[in-house]
């Protein structure tokens, strides 16, 4: 059965020690990465984190350039995630919070 429009990874106060985050896609389905929100806590210049594509790479990656500017970003898209691959979540420095959504695809 296909469930569309899951919460895939959610968490607050993610740092870089946390290391890479998020799910791993389990054996018989496939993950649809839709929407990424993340919002920066600290506000500090140089402030980072990264969406991991499915080969590990980055798909995406939010720095904070003043302490005054933007500190909660989107990213909307279509990304597949394979049976074993993470949809992975990393931060550089700062504090984050983020909530990712998309679909879960049972495989024929």
């Amino acid at each position: 059965m296909n469930v569309y429009s899951i919460q895939l990874f959610s968490m607050t106060n993610m740092v870089a020690a946390s290391g890479t985050l998020g799910p791993t896609v389990p054996a018989g389905f496939v993950y649809v990465l839709v929407d990424v929100e993340a919002y920066n806590r600290t506000i500090i210049t140089s402030d980072n984190m990264a969406i991991a594509n499915p080969s590990g790479g980055l798909l995406r990656v939010w720095v904070i350039s003043s302490p005054t500017g933007v500190n909660q970003f989107q990213w909307t898209g279509r990304m597949v995630f394979n049976a074993g691959q993470q949809v992975g979540f990393r931060v550089g420095q700062g504090n984050w919070d983020v909530c990712a959504s998309g679909y879960k695809l049972s495989l024929p």
